[in-house]
């Protein structure tokens, strides 16, 4: 008997890519809301270390001082803010990635067990053709034997 091939090891092999290329996707929108969630907390460490360092300040501060110090935590509020967007964007993202990523998953799997039923099915009927040849040869002998006699 031939030896197994499955019809359909192309489309099995791009399944294959495409999930790896999925993952990739993934790893790396990880990465970028990782990164996204540093920055954020990096503001947040900025604008709690300017509050403590005011807030234990002099009490004799002057208009300007206290104009510039209000300006500079309303900056650090909106880059919070617009930080804060970005990190949600990027865990959409990665869910948006792992989405995907099972999807190919999933599609890859289906074609595993239909490959595996056809290698199954195919080591069965190899199986029995080999059982046949044996039983063949079994009957030669036989009736040779019977002859001999």
């Amino acid at each position: 008997m031939r030896p197994f091939r499955f019809s359909l090891e192309k489309v099995h092999n791009y399944r294959l890519t495409v999930e790896e290329h999925r993952k990739r996707e993934l790893a790396g929108a990880r990465r970028r809301q990782e990164e996204e969630e540093e920055l954020l907390r990096l503001y947040m460490e900025e604008r709690e270390a300017f509050q403590d360092r005011w807030a234990g300040g002099p009490e004799e501060a002057s208009l300007g001082e206290f104009w510039q110090r209000d300006l500079y935590l309303q900056v650090l509020d909106a880059r919070i803010h617009g930080q804060e967007e970005r990190v949600v964007r990027a865990a959409a993202e990665v869910k948006e990635c792992r989405d995907l990523v099972r999807e190919a998953t999933r599609e890859r799997k289906v074609l595993d067990r239909l490959k595996a039923r056809k290698q199954a099915v195919h080591d069965y009927l190899a199986g029995r053709e080999e059982q046949d040849r044996l039983d063949d040869m079994a009957v030669i002998a036989f009736n040779r034997r019977g002859r001999e006699n």
